[in-house]
């Protein structure tokens, strides 16, 4: 009989070759595999490791943006000639319209009146990160925003 064979058909109650083979096989690699997998996920999974980084991408969120000629009091002068009256608070018009570029975007409200649309970046926080971050996964980061500045009625068409 084969020595294989042999020892499978040995008694009842023993151990036989192949079991042994397959028991240190299981502790020597799965049992380890199973640990790392484990620590990976804990790791990652907890916010210790990151494979992401910030893709920063230079946009214009503006559709239609128009330049802005002169800022006067709650008065915004467009450069084709068109003045809008701010209903917003237009205690900082003039800065705030320096900081946004002297563009804007204007968009119909129900009312008749017009929604003033500026741009302006972002800034993300970095506080709450991952303490090690692999730079291996780009995640894509618009660096400027479009947002609403408020309410205003035209004063003139051109």
């Amino acid at each position: 009989m084969p020595r294989f064979l042999a020892s499978v058909t040995n008694g009842v109650g023993k151990t036989f070759r192949w079991q042994t083979q397959v028991k240190r096989w299981a502790t020597r690699i799965i049992e380890p595999l199973i640990v790392v997998t484990f620590l990976a996920v804990l790791v990652v999974g907890g916010g210790f490791v990151s494979f992401t980084y910030d893709n920063v991408i230079d946009n214009d969120p503006l559709i239609a943006p128009l330049d802005v000629a002169a800022v006067d009091g709650d008065r915004i002068t467009l450069s084709d000639g068109r003045i809008l009256i701010a209903k917003f608070d237009s205690e900082y018009l003039q800065s705030d319209m320096e900081q946004y570029g002297n563009r804007v975007d204007l968009d119909p409200a129900a009312d008749g009146s017009v929604i003033v649309n500026v741009s302006y970046r972002r800034w993300k926080c970095g506080n709450g990160g991952p303490w090690l971050r692999l730079r291996w996964i780009p995640i894509d980061y618009p660096l400027y925003r479009r947002a609403q500045l408020g309410l205003a009625q035209i004063e003139n068409q051109p």
